[in-house]
């Protein structure tokens, strides 16, 4: 027994200063693949308003009318659908950062609480039944929950081999395309977690939240959303707990101030702006007026409650 088990941590080692050298390659490869990304130039906030340059952080911006961050260099979104496919992203830049492909990621979503969590705040604020639409559906663990408790599930993912795959693996429709540009059902539940901040017209896309919910639905978004109505400085913020926000492959990072402002605009309730998974992973759920006297009451009702709870 000990001879084999010597036997097994030989070979075991063999094979990892072989792997090592391509594992090498391959993160090399992967580092100049997104660096050599064509990009566009950013010179304004998606509010209109001018960008000071962020001296922490050359490569990104800060609009002081709304307190947004504002990536001065994103990818281009006409490579949107070959950025967000299964080899580079869901599978090479995973590993890149060391976190689970695609086929594991489900695993991870289930282990590390934040499945949980998404129920919770779904079942706080969701119907008991009807549509749920989620927008980066990736690896759609979430759905195939929603779906197997009997919800009418629907999917979006932005690369055709994404969907296919979330499709095959999960049972659940899942169409291709870029949110709102979409042909969409109206439904009772929005989902967009970790995926507002990758949007090119956050506007836009706040728009098309609130056209594709029901009278009533409500709209549950996570991303990296630092509290405006907190005194922090700028070079602590880009250096904390939020420095993963400053990624490549966002376009802008909110602050609660610039939520309210978008929700505004779209005509949007915000319930709760103040529940958190972790840090870098805030959540905000909106919510679509009702047309009736009774139901708007409600609504408004339950923002009350909920902004008053604390997560």
């Amino acid at each position: 027994m000990f001879l084999i088990e010597r036997a097994k941590r030989l070979a075991h080692r063999a094979i990892s200063r072989v792997m090592k050298p391509v594992t090498r390659v391959r993160y090399r490869k992967l580092v100049r693949y997104y660096e050599s990304l064509p990009k566009m130039h950013q010179e304004s906030c998606w509010c209109g308003d001018v960008l000071d340059p962020l001296v922490v952080n050359p490569s990104w911006a800060f609009c002081r009318q709304c307190g947004t961050f504002v990536n001065l260099y994103p990818p281009n979104p006409l490579f949107c659908q070959e950025i967000y496919s299964l080899k580079p992203y869901w599978r090479g830049r995973a590993n890149l950062h060391g976190t689970p492909d695609i086929a594991k990621r489900g695993h991870l979503y289930l282990s590390d609480g934040r499945l949980a969590y998404w129920l919770s705040v779904i079942g706080q604020y969701g119907p008991v039944k009807g549509r749920v639409i989620e927008v980066g559906c990736a690896p759609g663990i979430l759905l195939q929950c929603l779906y197997e408790q009997g919800y009418e599930c629907l999917g979006v993912e932005v690369a055709q081999d994404t969907a296919e795959w979330v499709g095959h693996h999960t049972g659940v429709k899942v169409l291709t395309g870029v949110f709102p540009h979409v042909n969409l059902p109206p439904c009772d539940v929005f989902l967009a977690l970790d995926v507002l901040e990758h949007s090119y017209d956050p506007l836009g896309f706040m728009k098309g939240v609130h056209d594709v919910l029901n009278p009533g639905g409500k709209a549950i978004i996570q991303s990296p959303i630092p509290p405006s109505d907190q005194n922090y400085d700028i070079k602590e913020l880009c250096n904390g707990d939020f420095k993963r926000m400053f990624n490549d492959l966002h376009v802008f990072i909110f602050n609660t101030n610039a939520i309210h402002q978008l929700a505004e605009l779209s005509d949007l309730i915000v319930l709760n702006d103040r529940l958190r998974w972790r840090v870098g992973h805030e959540i905000v759920v909106l919510g679509r007026e009702c047309t009736t006297l009774p139901c708007r009451t409600a609504l408004k009702e339950k923002a009350m409650a909920g902004m008053r709870r604390l997560p």
